[in-house]
Order: C-alpha cells, then structure tokens, then sequence
C-alpha cells in the first residue's frame, strides 16, 4: 500500500512537471512572439543587421572621438584653470606693492604737506623780521 501510494505521487509530480514544462514553452513562445512579432525573411534580417552593425560602428567612433575632444577640453580647462591661479597669485602680490606704494605715497604727501607748512612759516618769520629791522631803523 505505502509502495502504491508512493508511485502515485512521482507519477503524479512527474505529471505536474510535464505540466510546469509544457507551460513555461508556452510562455517563452508567447514572449518570443512579442518580441520578434512579424520578422522579415532571414536575408532581410541579416542585412539589417549589417546596417544595424555598420551604424554602431560608426555611432562607437563618433562616440570615441567625442571622448577624446572631452578629455582635451578638460586638459585645457585644467591648464586654464592654472594659468588663473597663477595670475591670482601674482595679482595678490602685486596687490600688497600697491598698497605698500599707496601707503608710503600718503606718508610723502602728508610730508610734502608739513615741509610746505614749515617753509610758509620760516617765510613769514623771515619776513616779520625784515619788518621788524626796517621799523627798528626808521622810526627808532
């Protein structure tokens, strides 16, 4: 009895796997049908394949000569990106002479503005004393 039972149930897995088996053809066949639909005799086909194939080709070169003009692009926005660093650097230089030049440029005006100050002094003084000599010795 247990041997009977036993070889109903793998005649009975058996026939669900024939089953499994026959469904799951049936399921690539309905998506092999999706997919290739109503395809052209096989000449036709292998000739669009060729073009298919040429016009890759030619996409993957313009493609890889892109690239390449990228990576120039790239190295020269680097190069560029350089030259601006350097030129910031020497116009940060050039920054501090200015100002260094701006500061000892006030320094001298405020000088120049003293020396005038002193020598309109030491003028009028002078002057005072011809003054003060020609009164001595006219009215004395």
């Amino acid at each position: 009895d247990c041997v009977l039972s036993h070889f109903q149930t793998n005649k009975q897995m058996a026939a669900n796997q024939q089953q499994h088996i026959r469904y799951r053809n049936q399921v690539g066949a309905a998506q092999r049908q999706e997919l290739l639909g109503d395809r052209p005799p096989p000449k036709q086909s292998a000739e669009e394949a060729m073009q298919v194939t040429n016009t890759m080709r030619t996409t993957t070169k313009l493609l890889s000569q892109t690239l390449e003009e990228s990576a120039a692009g790239l190295n020269l926005l680097a190069q560029s990106s350089q030259t601006v660093q350097q030129t910031k650097g020497a116009l940060l230089a050039h920054r501090s002479a200015v100002s260094d030049g701006s500061g000892i440029l006030s320094k001298m005006k405020l000088q120049h503005y003293k020396d005038q100050l002193l020598l309109g002094g030491a003028l009028v003084l002078f002057f005072l004393t011809c003054l003060y000599i020609i009164y001595a010795r006219l009215f004395r």
